[in-house]
């Protein structure tokens, strides 16, 4: 609303680093609701025309905000047949944000899935088994895995089969 990027404006004149985020998640136009947005930032500047701003992804503003450093994030993936069983092992170069990554499956039929890690250990590192209970490493194209950093920042893997 108009109040909270006025509040958001008094903040920032009063000295406070302040952000102001919108969204829209959405498959409709939206070009109306930026306007919308822009709008009553333009009307906020006229009240405080001390206050400086810029326009900013969210992973820039919360690292220019919190004054944390955006450390690089990797994930180190790997494929390994030991003893009969093959597994996938993930490890990340720093803590994620959520307990395990995200991991996505295309089978060579075509079909996509996703599942649960087996188990994190040691910290940062985690496996996935691929058997009967899961499925066949003979029967997958590709495989996804993806992870955010604490700081925001994130690594996308694919692996071709």
């Amino acid at each position: 609303t108009q109040d909270e990027v006025d509040k958001a404006f008094a903040r920032a004149a009063n000295g406070m680093d302040t952000i102001v985020a919108y969204c829209d998640h959405d498959y409709r136009e939206m070009s109306y609701d930026v306007e919308e947005v822009y709008e009553r930032i333009w009307n906020a500047s006229k009240k405080y025309p001390d206050v400086k701003f810029k326009n900013s992804g969210a992973h820039e503003a919360a690292m220019a905000v919190t004054g944390q450093m955006s450390e690089p994030f990797e994930l180190k993936c790997e494929i390994k047949t030991e003893n009969g069983i093959t597994r996938l092992y993930v490890n990340a170069s720093s803590d994620t944000f959520g307990p395990q990554p995200f991991l996505a499956i295309k089978t060579k039929d075509g079909r996509y899935f996703m599942d649960n890690f087996d188990f994190q250990v040691p910290k940062r590192s985690w496996t996935y088994t691929f058997d009967e209970h899961t499925t066949l490493i003979s029967d997958i194209d590709k495989i996804g895995i993806a992870s955010n950093s604490m700081s925001g920042n994130k690594c996308v893997r694919v692996m071709n089969i």
